[in-house]
């Protein structure tokens, strides 16, 4: 299994099927988007934020493909492009009780962080940042 470039419209197809109810406005037109066969996707947005940093929009595994290194997989992907792209950070957020997500964060590299003004829209959540440049 290859981790390969597709669409934005491709990535909410895979987002709608992964995690059925989620907001698919999520994943915009434009954004640098990577997927799994169709059993995970991830999204980077650039253009709501400060030049040379990106938002981790969407980063998704199908329960039926759980545990078995696909969101690893594409967050070094990610992690990969963004740095030869010359971007500073990436940031996120993830709902705190969402242990895995949170965890693939962690071991992704990515630090919690207190942003100046929340963000997210919602309590609950936590704040991720991973400086790409030291």
């Amino acid at each position: 299994m290859r981790v390969q470039r597709c669409s934005a419209e491709r990535a909410r197809a895979i987002m709608t099927t992964s995690a059925p109810g989620d907001d698919t406005r999520h994943i915009q037109d434009g954004d640098e988007c990577w997927r799994l066969d169709d059993d995970a996707s991830l999204a980077l947005n650039l253009s709501g934020c400060l030049p040379g940093h990106a938002y981790l929009a969407w980063y998704g595994v199908a329960r039926t493909a759980a545990g078995r290194g696909l969101g690893r997989r594409l967050l070094a992907t990610a992690i990969k492009w963004a740095r030869g792209e010359g971007l500073r950070s990436i940031v996120t957020y993830t709902l705190s009780a969402n242990r895995n997500s949170n965890r693939a964060l962690l071991k992704a590299g990515f630090e919690p962080y207190a942003p100046d003004a929340a963000w997210a829209g919602w309590e609950g959540v936590t704040y991720w940042r991973l400086e790409l440049c030291r």
